[in-house]
């Protein structure tokens, strides 16, 4: 989680591809600032024509995923889309979760309080969901560790 105005950098100090999933809420294309960029994109925007990106297999079977439903792994982490059904998701492993739709209303003003975007763990959820309901379209995207 990186707060609002926080300037930050990524980076891959190891040999391995270096996979990272950005969850922008509220979304807002126009808010990136590059002040430095080694690999020459300081002018350039960092939302991409969809049809000029050629996608690994790998990465096109993560979005894949994303559209329909499953699981994607590598060698250390395993994705799941979930679809929450009946009011219900079994929340027994440590995970970190992305709300892809729907999200966790409030039972009274129907509000949502976890919404597309948002992003928590699996402590946080078991405690919200106590107290509020989720949306009946509800999908979540689960990051899991594997442990060696």
């Amino acid at each position: 989680m990186v707060r609002n105005g926080l300037f930050h950098q990524i980076s891959n100090k190891g040999t391995d591809n270096l996979v990272v999933l950005e969850f922008e809420n509220p979304s807002d294309p126009m808010d990136l600032v590059r002040l430095e960029d080694e690999y020459g994109r300081v002018q350039e925007s960092y939302e991409k024509n969809s049809e000029s990106i050629l996608l690994s297999d790998s990465e096109a079977n993560f979005f894949h995923l994303i559209s329909n439903g499953g699981t994607w792994s590598n060698h250390e982490t395993v994705i799941n889309v979930l679809n929450i059904e009946n009011n219900e998701i079994s929340l027994t492993i440590e995970a970190v979760y992305a709300v892809l739709e729907g999200g966790l209303r409030d039972r009274v003003s129907k509000a949502l309080i976890l919404r597309e975007g948002d992003c928590t763990t699996t402590p946080t959820i078991q405690r919200l969901v106590s107290s509020f309901e989720w949306d009946s379209n509800t999908r979540l995207l689960q990051i899991v560790r594997k442990i060696p």
